[in-house]
């Protein structure tokens, strides 16, 4: 039952997110770019959550974005799947309460996005502005990313703690002997 609840959180919150980065957050623009919301929600949830439902739940947003906005169906699926996996393997290596290494991570993430963005849809096509692309884009994308970051990261957190962790409660018979 767990499972099934936590699937259905994780795919109501995806959900939601995209349609608030689709139809909110372009009218918000800031320096010309916008929020990626969907990289916070999938590194959220995939470090809360481990690498294997992080790969399926960054593949699912993923496959989202491809649909809007994809040049090729199925690139923003593999890049947003392999930002979960990776951001899964913290779940067994670190335990945060804070908000400095969610906004580090997101921030990689989105640098990771970004550069593999650039390498796949503009160098193969020998457009070779790197550095215009990382001060005009990569750079504020991340930026604001990782200030949508502070308020997203932890209500994500809250909504994990409060409906999807498992309960650690020890059994009322353990104990006693």
């Amino acid at each position: 039952m767990r499972k099934v609840l936590n699937f259905v959180i994780v795919v109501v919150t995806i959900l939601a997110s995209f349609t608030i980065q689709t139809s909110v957050l372009p009218y918000l623009k800031a320096g010309g770019v916008t929020a990626n919301l969907m990289i916070v929600v999938t590194c959220a949830f995939s470090f809360l959550l481990g690498e294997t439902p992080g790969l399926f739940l960054g593949l699912f947003a993923g496959l989202l974005s491809d649909l809007m906005f994809g040049p090729m169906f199925g690139f923003y699926g593999a890049v947003y799947a392999l930002i979960g996996f990776l951001c899964g393997k913290f779940k067994r290596l670190l335990f945060v309460e804070g908000l400095g290494f969610p906004v580090v991570m997101v921030a990689v993430s989105d640098l990771v996005y970004s550069f593999l963005s650039y390498v796949f849809l503009f160098l193969i096509r020998n457009r070779l502005f790197l550095a215009d692309f990382f001060v005009q884009l990569m750079l504020p994308e991340m930026i604001y990313t990782c200030v949508v970051t502070v308020p997203v990261f932890p209500v994500i957190t809250w909504v994990y703690h409060k409906f999807m962790e498992p309960n650690h409660e020890v059994p009322a018979d353990a104990g006693t002997s």
